[in-house]
């Protein structure tokens, strides 16, 4: 048995990290379109019934969902905490935006993540026009 991290979609891996060294709508999109033909961790939240998602409230009051590519990312944010893990389908995740959450992290604190919001997930699965000033305010800031 390994040792190493589950590393459960490295396909949206590969697209983040393509998205970062060239940050453009297509690249935006083709991330966008591998999660929702993907498997990503997600943490569930204890304070719910147990198999939601668990997310965060940002400064502005936006909820923010969290999903992972890989198990060493999961235990980067959640480092010595006993948390229950599971996979659970990408376009799932995606379909939660704008009802459950305001934006998906995939990745939070990697050099990659990635945030998909309501109107880029419409856009690139729905073929609607970008939002570049919506996404902007997501873009990933330095830490």
């Amino acid at each position: 048995m390994s040792s190493g991290p589950i590393v459960l979609a490295p396909e949206v891996q590969a697209a983040t990290d393509a998205y970062v060294a060239d940050k453009n709508d297509q690249n935006y999109a083709a991330v966008v379109r591998q999660i929702a033909a993907d498997q990503l961790l997600v943490v569930f939240d204890p304070q719910d019934d147990g198999s939601t998602p668990t997310s965060i409230v940002n400064g502005r009051g936006e909820r923010i969902g969290l999903a992972f590519t890989d198990s060493s990312r999961v235990e980067t944010l959640y480092a010595g905490k006993a948390v229950q893990v599971a996979e659970r389908a990408g376009a799932d995740l995606l379909r939660m935006v704008g009802e459950q959450f305001d934006v998906l992290v995939v990745d939070p604190q990697h050099p990659s993540s990635f945030a998909a919001t309501p109107e880029w997930i419409t856009n690139a699965l729905g073929g609607g026009e970008p939002a570049s000033k919506k996404r902007s305010r997501w873009r990933r800031r330095g830490r």
